[in-house]
């Protein structure tokens, strides 16, 4: 039961935090980007695309460009929104709310 407790707790933390948002590039008005964006990874190979089964590097790179948090982080390391438009929690910090846009839409 607490090993079940502690993964919970873990995916939670992961969602909050692990917004690909924290890699993205700060790119300045006016700069004019490729038409084709490409990511390579570097000559490696997830061991799974399943983020519950993910325990190396390779993997959780790919999980990064893969999904998308509810929250992420700014340059200043302030929590901001990523894939949640608001959220709450109780007094107790034991219950999270967070609300997204209606289907389909994004932040």
């Amino acid at each position: 039961m607490a090993k079940h407790k502690l993964l919970k707790t873990a995916t939670l933390i992961a969602t909050l935090f692990g917004s690909s948002s924290l890699f993205a590039a700060n790119v300045p008005a006016g700069t004019v980007l490729a038409e084709k964006q490409e990511v390579y990874l570097a000559n490696t190979e997830p061991e799974t695309l399943d983020p519950q089964k993910m325990t190396g590097q390779p993997a959780g790179n790919v999980a990064r460009q893969l999904f998308e948090g509810l929250v992420g982080s700014d340059l200043e390391g302030k929590v901001i929104p990523a894939g949640a438009v608001s959220w709450e929690s109780s007094p107790d910090y034991k219950v999270w709310t967070f609300k997204t846009p209606p289907r389909g839409e994004m932040v």
